[in-house]
């Protein structure tokens, strides 16, 4: 966890190198299968095969924040979640972590930094089956799609955001309209983000007692906070005008390698 490497991640930890062992896999699943063998002849990518690839990727993506949010207690706000990072970047540090077991997700909490000179973490667990599917995406899932997507110039790219496209991370509006269509679908009501943080709380209150969710109440009723999260996404939409995708080299098929090695 303290680690401050520039790409750090659990997953690019040297001891396990889940990545690149991810990363292998699934290019050999692609290779074995006959859909997947169409995405790539020859030397060449097949861009059209790859973005329809990429954009079922996308789907899953949109699947996997709407549960990271409605099954990790609390809910963060909007563009807390959207943001969050699962390597660490120039200036900023990853966001999840992997502590006993469990997979983790930090996010702060700026209200108390006026008084302590530093934000309130706020670390949030994930449920056991959602973290191991949050760790094979994030090792084998996001590696391939990354490597795909770098390769064709089609979609996120090289990102150290788990949830962004070509223009940085997602908008809070992504989330919103997500909500609002898997809540219908399974709920029969439609509830967008601030609907389900005010429904989230109350079910605390009831289920778990009257503490739950203390600092949320405070949150609400003050104006400084609610200053900072207008600022946060005034500070995100210019990130996501001026955002450009670095170039990256990215590691070619196995039997591609094999065979400049052979």
């Amino acid at each position: 966890m303290t680690v401050k490497k520039r790409g750090w991640y659990f997953g690019a930890d040297p001891n396990q190198d889940l990545e690149a062992q991810g990363l292998d896999w699934m290019l050999k699943r692609m290779l074995g299968s006959n859909q997947g063998k169409k995405m790539r002849r020859g030397d060449q990518w097949q861009s059209r095969l790859v973005a329809n690839y990429l954009r079922r990727v996308d789907k899953f993506r949109e699947l996997f924040i709407f549960c990271v949010h409605v099954l990790s207690g609390q809910p963060a706000r909007g563009t807390e979640i959207t943001s969050l990072r699962f390597r660490n970047g120039v200036a900023n540090h990853r966001n999840v972590f992997v502590l006993d077991g469990r997979v983790m997700t930090v996010t702060s909490y700026h209200k108390s930094q006026a008084m302590l000179d530093m934000p309130k973490m706020v670390p949030r667990f994930l449920p056991w089956k959602l973290g191991q599917i949050a760790v094979i995406y994030l090792t084998h899932v996001r590696a391939f799609a990354e490597l795909l997507s770098v390769q064709v110039q089609y979609g996120q790219g090289w990102s150290d955001y788990i949830w962004a496209d070509s223009h940085g991370p997602w908008e809070t509006q992504k989330l919103t309209d997500t909500m609002k269509r898997e809540t219908a679908k399974r709920l029969k009501a439609k509830l967008h983000t601030q609907n389900y943080r005010h429904a989230a709380v109350f079910l605390g209150r009831r289920f778990v007692g009257p503490r739950f969710a203390k600092g949320y109440r405070e949150e609400a009723e003050d104006p400084e906070e609610a200053r900072r999260v207008i600022w946060m996404t005034i500070s995100r939409r210019a990130t996501r005008s001026s955002y450009r995708k670095p170039a990256a080299s990215a590691p070619e098929p196995a039997d591609t390698r094999s065979e400049r090695t052979s």
